[in-house]
């Protein structure tokens, strides 16, 4: 195939582009990377490889994932008792649940072990975000700036060769937005507690979880669709979007 001059003219300056946003994309994740914590990086990766896992149904691989995870975390000063914690939990308690539900596809009977460990595993995520929760949200950025800064140290030879200031502020921003991504997650955690609740046949207490769950985030629509099965009610309508999207957030 002969490509013209005028065709060639109009290629070069494409390249060029593209080139300039494929840099410009890896210089700008790369400096994400450099401002994240280097001291908890891996447990960064350790969740990214757990959704994998999950994905493909590896339920003990991914609990034995979430072990390294938390190992982590509370390792680290000042994310012990931090909101990511509390995903560790929810995602163990989760995965029991997985299990015990599984169990009650597979053999007619639900594995009351399974369901016990979900559920001890799910209220500890929601003790840790409610606490995180009462501790942070009336916290501006200097007042959160101040809490975190005891922590990081510049003589800690983790930090070598890291901006430190960009590390600090990276975890100032993660903490700002998960002020109101945390209410989401003690929503889902509800949601789940109200799962577990309604297998060990107590309905009024899964009544309340779900209620909890819709008060934190009205768009919980796992948490919609089992309170109103439960009430007798019709399942709530969702547009396009919403199908798309918010069963995936959960």
């Amino acid at each position: 195939m002969v490509i013209s001059k005028k065709l060639k003219s109009l290629f070069l300056p494409l390249i060029l582009i593209t080139g300039i946003i494929i840099a410009s994309g890896w210089l700008h994740y790369r400096e994400l990377n450099r401002a994240e914590d280097p001291r908890i990086i891996d447990a960064r990766k350790k969740m990214a490889e757990y959704n994998e896992l999950m994905s493909e149904n590896e339920t003990d691989l991914a609990l034995i994932i979430l072990d390294s995870v938390e190992e982590i975390y509370t390792g680290v000063p000042g994310y012990a008792d931090s909101y990511e914690l509390g995903v560790v939990l929810n995602n163990r308690g989760s995965v029991y649940l997985i299990k015990a539900e599984t169990d009650l596809i597979n053999e007619r009977e639900i594995n009351e072990e399974n369901l016990a460990k979900a559920k001890e595993f799910i209220e500890g995520s929601i003790n840790i975000y409610s606490g995180w929760l009462d501790k942070i949200n009336s916290m501006d950025r200097s007042e959160i700036r101040s809490m975190i800064l005891p922590f990081f140290h510049e003589s800690d030879p983790v930090f070598t060769g890291y901006d430190l200031n960009k590390i600090i502020e990276k975890r100032v921003d993660d903490i700002v937005a998960s002020k109101i991504e945390t209410k989401r997650r003690l929503s889902v955690s509800y949601t789940n507690l109200g799962i577990i609740y309604r297998y060990e046949g107590d309905i009024e207490k899964a009544v309340e979880q779900y209620e909890k769950a819709l008060e934190l985030w009205s768009e919980n629509y796992v948490a919609k669709d089992n309170l109103s099965q439960l009430l007798g009610l019709p399942a709530q309508k969702r547009n396009l979007i919403q199908q798309m999207f918010f069963e995936d957030r959960i």
